[in-house]
């Protein structure tokens, strides 16, 4: 094999072990915005060190759909989330 033969074999093998953990995270994240949609309790959402309070309404494909005190209706995207907290 040549050098380019196996930085690429290598980077495809650390592409696909990363992606189980990146599913089992997913779903994670998936049971407790499902226990916040069902119990209407609130949940914090971590995002890049800010973090916002909201009471799930809608879980959609890749988004969260939730509203808190200051606002009626926010949609946040998965793919920024960092942490979810839920009392």
């Amino acid at each position: 094999m040549t050098r380019r033969q196996l930085i690429g074999a290598g980077a495809m093998m650390a592409a696909t072990a990363a992606a189980a953990p990146l599913q089992e995270d997913r779903n994670m994240f998936d049971e407790l915005l499902k226990a916040s949609l069902e119990t209407k309790k609130g949940l914090n959402i971590f995002i890049k060190g800010n973090t916002i309070g909201i009471v799930v309404t809608r879980i959609g494909n890749g988004m969260v759909e939730g509203r808190n005190q200051s606002y009626s209706r926010i949609v946040i995207r998965l793919d920024s989330v960092d942490a979810v907290a839920i009392a």
